[in-house]
């Protein structure tokens, strides 16, 4: 969270520079020495963030968990309701017990997903950074907002997922 926090204040400062930058066009412009500096040091942090979270995500077995779960044979429609029968949105029927509890249990451990997708941000805000143009700056902006969201509500799908494990013992 913090990773995105800095990055998102970064992209903001990057922006807010960029307004008053007249030489700069649309999508490209000539950042100062620090802020390529930034950018740089930005660019790099995240692509160690996005391939140290990659490289967690499989030594951990979370992503091959994920990927071999049951639930992938299921329909999109299925899947989501499932997911509302954990999330208390929906009635939970007795008879999709095994169902409920993979759901429940992949809900619990998601946040870890967000690792790489936080290198990603970063990698975005140097990338803002380094073009110093106000279309990087809004992209890099609207990317750490949809991070934000994104980690908000992933972790409320978390504590509701928490929740149905504690109600409904194995």
């Amino acid at each position: 969270m913090a990773v995105i926090a800095v990055g998102l204040l970064g992209g903001f400062v990057a922006g807010l520079l960029n307004l008053f930058d007249t030489d700069s066009s649309l999508f490209e412009g000539d950042p100062p020495g620090w802020a390529r500096i930034v950018g740089l040091v930005l660019l790099a942090v995240g692509l160690v963030v996005v391939f140290g979270g990659f490289v967690w995500l499989l030594r951990s077995g979370r992503y091959k968990r994920n990927a071999q779960s049951p639930l992938w044979a299921l329909s999109w429609s299925r899947r989501w309701s499932l997911g509302r029968q954990v999330k208390g949105k929906a009635p939970v029927r007795d008879e999709d017990r095994p169902l409920l509890r993979e759901v429940a249990e992949q809900m619990a451990g998601q946040r870890a997903h967000f690792v790489p997708f936080a290198g990603l941000i970063v990698t975005q805000f140097g990338q803002a950074f380094l073009q110093w143009a106000p279309f990087w700056s809004v992209m890099a902006a609207v990317l750490g907002i949809v991070g934000v969201l994104g980690l908000v509500a992933t972790r409320r799908d978390e504590r509701l997922a928490r929740e149905f494990l504690r109600r409904h013992p194995a």
